[in-house]
């Protein structure tokens, strides 16, 4: 796992006090990123919360890939025009879902993690287009860790063949 705020590797010993999901400290408990999505988490009983500190052990953390698609389903209720523009953006539902691994990698740890597990207030619809937009439109940023999603830059290089490409260029 990753501290949910600044994305470093989380080295297994601060919690959020609130959530009980992977944070470095106090400064990342309380950062903007990782507040869009604690007081959801928090609704999750104590003992449903995943034990990060053995997913760190084995290197696996499942339920972890309900972060991204709840905060896209969070920043599509909570403005209009993030609404708006997410709405542009390509979700491939239907092959996302036929994907023969669907179940173990989204099914049980991230729809059903947030829809059967705990109220998060979200419906397994939201969740399952929070996914989609994540597969489709996600991009890796090299100097940190992580993927993003930027639907300018998402929308304007939709095509069956990618007609964009991005650079980083430091400073």
């Amino acid at each position: 796992p990753s501290c949910l705020q600044c994305l470093r590797r989380w080295e297994g010993d601060t919690v959020c006090t609130v959530c009980g999901w992977p944070v470095c400290n106090t400064k990342c408990q309380a950062g903007e990123l990782h507040q869009l999505e604690c007081q959801i988490l928090a609704r999750c009983p104590k003992e449903k919360i995943p034990d990060f500190s053995s997913q760190q052990k084995t290197g696996h953390s499942p339920n972890y890939a309900a972060i991204s698609p709840l905060r896209l389903a969070i920043l599509t209720r909570s403005s209009e025009e993030v609404e708006g523009r997410l709405r542009l953006l390509m979700d491939h539902e239907k092959e996302i879902t036929a994907d023969p691994q669907f179940e173990d990698l989204w099914q049980t740890p991230v729809i059903d993690f947030l829809t059967k597990e705990f109220d998060s207030g979200f419906i397994s619809n939201d969740i399952m287009r929070g996914i989609g937009l994540f597969c489709t439109n996600a991009v890796s940023m090299f100097s940190c860790n992580g993927r993003w999603v930027f639907p300018t830059f998402s929308f304007l290089s939709h095509s069956c063949i990618s007609n964009s490409r991005f650079f980083v260029h430091p400073g």
